[in-house]
């Protein structure tokens, strides 16, 4: 019964349901655009911090590494 509604709708109104179809592929198109740049913000910001000052590695470590020397209070 759905179906031969919609079957009787889709063929009375051919416009409107290819104005739908394109509007749901537009939307998830667009969606599909953002998060991937979304995702890939990060990397565009680390790639321009590099190359604005350059790139700097570093590496901490402890001067006192001994943790039995450590006083409390």
């Amino acid at each position: 019964m759905t179906i031969q509604y919609v079957i009787s709708e889709l063929s009375k109104k051919k416009e409107a349901f290819q104005i739908g179809i394109f509007t749901v592929f537009l939307v998830v198109m667009i969606i599909t655009m953002l998060k991937g740049v979304i995702d890939a913000m990060p990397v565009l910001f680390l790639q321009i911090a590099e190359t604005q000052n350059g790139s700097l590695d570093f590496r901490m470590t402890p001067v006192n590494s001994d943790l039995s020397s450590l006083s409390v209070l």
